[in-house]
C-alpha cells in the first residue's frame, strides 16, 4: 500500500496548521490590500500591477481597472485546467452542470473519465457519501491507488476551500462563480 495519500494528508494539515499559526500572530500580517477595498474577514491580496498577465488582461476588461475576489479563482484555476488540455466547453460543462447530477451534454463534453470523476467529487463534496454505483462508474478507469489518491484530492481540497470559506477571504462568499468565456 503506498503512503502517498497519507503523506499528502498530513502535508495539507501542517500547511493549514501553519497557516493558521502565522494569522494568530498580529506583526506576521500581510497588509490588507486588495483592488476593491471590499472589506473581508481576511483580505485577499491580489498581484499587483504589472506582475501577472492574467490579472492584467482581467482588469483590463473590468469597467473601473480592478479584480473581483472571484476572479483569484480564475485567476488560478480556469489556466490551469486550460494548461492540462480542458476546453471551454469542458470548462462550462464543469461550471454549469448541477451538483450530483449526471447530464448527457457533460458527459459529451467531458467524456466517460471526466464525468466519472466531476461526479464522484460532487457527491463526495456534498454529502460526503458516495453512492456505490458513483464510485464503481469512477472505479472503470482508475485503480485502487488512484482511487485513495483521488479521493483524498477531493478531500484535502474540500478542507482548504471551507477553511477559505469560513474566513471568508474575498469577502464575497455570496458571488456565484463566473462562467468560463
Amino acid at each position: 500500500m503506498s503512503l502517498k495519500p497519507f503523506y499528502l494528508f498530513l502535508t495539507l494539515i501542517s500547511l493549514a496548521l501553519g497557516i493558521l499559526g502565522a494569522a494568530l500572530q498580529p506583526s506576521q500580517r500581510v497588509p490588507e490590500k486588495r483592488d476593491d477595498n471590499f472589506p473581508a474577514r481576511v483580505p485577499y491580496v491580489f498581484p499587483p500591477p504589472g506582475t501577472d498577465p492574467i490579472a492584467d488582461d482581467i482588469r483590463a476588461r473590468r469597467v473601473n481597472g480592478t479584480l473581483l475576489a472571484l476572479d483569484g479563482a480564475l485567476i488560478q484555476h480556469e489556466p490551469v485546467g486550460r494548461s492540462e488540455g480542458l476546453t471551454t466547453e469542458q470548462l462550462r460543462a464543469i461550471r454549469l452542470t448541477p451538483s450530483m447530477k449526471e447530464s448527457a451534454e457533460a458527459s459529451r463534453a467531458l467524456g466517460p473519465s471526466l464525468s466519472a470523476m466531476m461526479l464522484f467529487t460532487d457527491w463526495s463534496t456534498s454529502t460526503a457519501q458516495v453512492p456505490d454505483r458513483v464510485f464503481a462508474g469512477l472505479q472503470k478507469f482508475l485503480n485502487n491507488q488512484q482511487l485513495v489518491e483521488a479521493t483524498a484530492t477531493v478531500g484535502g481540497y474540500n478542507f482548504v476551500s471551507r477553511f477559505l470559506l469560513a474566513l471568508d477571504v474575498d469577502g464575497k462568499n455570496s458571488v456565484p462563480v463566473p462562467i468560463p468565456n
